[in-house]
């Protein structure tokens, strides 16, 4: 009985390489946010409760998402934090401490939408603590933002 030799196993080659598929990121808009609670005298936040310290209206073009680049912040009582929301929106940061330098949190409160439109950035004070915070006149804050596009 004859044994057949078997034909060697050939590599085969593709005609073309796979691509690789990446992103790309547009920056379309860059802007800073500051402000100080201001007023004459000092008000209380009661515990485990936020209130609104900042309101502005942004718009935000098609196929766009808004980012917190960074965040430099300072509240006197340790208790306080940072909270930055779009209105409406699940994503939002909150800091860790009562007062930071903060270089890239990078952090996406809003993600693009079909259609052009202005959605309203919520800062806000939060209180963690379980007693009732103060927040000074003098607390205050800076914010930068990025408006990118994939593309």
């Amino acid at each position: 009985m004859a044994v057949k030799k078997s034909s060697p196993v050939k590599k085969l080659k593709l005609k073309h390489k796979p691509k690789r598929i990446r992103a790309r990121v547009i920056r379309l808009e860059r802007f800073s946010l500051s402000g100080n609670v201001g007023g004459a005298k000092s008000f209380q936040i009661a515990p485990k409760q936020r209130r609104n310290i900042q309101v502005i209206t942004v718009g935000i073009i098609s196929s766009a998402f808004l980012v917190l680049n960074a965040t430099r912040f300072h509240f006197q009582n340790r208790n306080i934090r940072l909270r930055v929301q779009v209105r409406g929106a699940q994503a939002f940061f909150q800091s860790t401490s009562s007062k930071q330098d903060f270089p890239g949190p990078n952090k996406v409160l809003f993600v693009e939408s079909e259609e052009a439109r202005a959605v309203e950035l919520v800062i806000s004070a939060v209180n963690v603590g379980n007693s009732p915070a103060f927040l000074h006149p003098q607390d205050g804050w800076w914010l930068d933002f990025l408006i990118n596009k994939q593309g």
